[in-house]
């Protein structure tokens, strides 16, 4: 089965977790499987529908995925040790885990975690291997265990005054590239500031926009819930949730 986590950019906006009386709560208890009438009776957080139709708890049926982006970090190698100690920490039984170190550091955490933690490079080519300097295969990739890679992330979209590395064009030919190759993918998406700052619709017309090219790709189910209200529900909550972390 072709899989793909869609990661949606203003979760990294969020910091302090779920509190009383906001909708970080809702969020918290979605991911941990709460039933969608207590979860969204959080004061603030309940959404316009009277049916659970289209209620994001209906996304959550399968594994909840969570993702760990360490950028370019850390410095030294020898601080390796102790990030992966705080992942194999962790009771992963219940969700599906993924950890993306720095390209140096890919090799040094394959095989180092004991809890199905999967290294998750942090970028990729649609060309295989070849010559293209500074650029990483799926099938180097695959030859060393890895299963899973993640893509389209927005400092790579020109987020943070960063040259654009990839567009829309260049990420859905990746990812039919990864997945061709039976691999899964965590395809980011999100909007800039100046769109943030226009309110929800411009957000999730700038999502769609993301996604247009990659619906194809996608189970039909999965493209079908991006584009009805159930991602309108989800990304109004994560929008009201990052602004009460503010």
């Amino acid at each position: 089965m072709r899989t793909v986590a869609v990661v949606v950019s203003c979760l990294a906006l969020a910091g302090e977790a779920a509190q009383e009386d906001t909708p970080w709560k809702t969020l918290a208890n979605l991911l941990a499987g709460q039933a969608a009438s207590e979860a969204f009776s959080v004061p603030g957080a309940r959404m316009t529908s009277r049916t659970n139709r289209w209620n994001p708890l209906t996304m959550m049926a399968r594994k909840p995925i969570v993702g760990g982006n360490w950028k370019c970090n850390p410095a030294k190698p020898s601080d390796l040790e102790g990030l992966v100690a705080n992942i194999n920490a962790c009771d992963t039984t219940d969700c599906d885990v993924y950890v993306c170190p720095s390209p140096l550091h890919v090799d040094y955490c394959c095989g180092k975690f004991t809890n199905a933690a999967m290294v998750t490079p942090q970028n990729c080519n649609f060309k295989g291997c070849g010559a293209f300097t500074g650029e990483m295969a799926v099938e180097q990739m695959k030859d060393m265990g890895i299963t899973n890679v993640l893509i389209g992330h927005s400092e790579r979209r020109g987020e943070f005054g960063i040259f654009p590395m990839d567009t829309n064009d260049t990420l859905a030919v990746k990812l039919k590239y990864i997945l061709d190759a039976g691999m899964t993918c965590a395809y980011c998406i999100g909007e800039p500031l100046p769109i943030r700052e226009e309110g929800l619709d411009a957000v999730l017309a700038e999502m769609d926009k993301q996604l247009a090219q990659i619906y194809s790709l996608l189970d039909p189910a999965t493209a079908k819930s991006l584009r009805s209200g159930t991602a309108k529900a989800l990304v109004s909550l994560l929008l009201r949730a990052s602004q009460c972390a503010r």
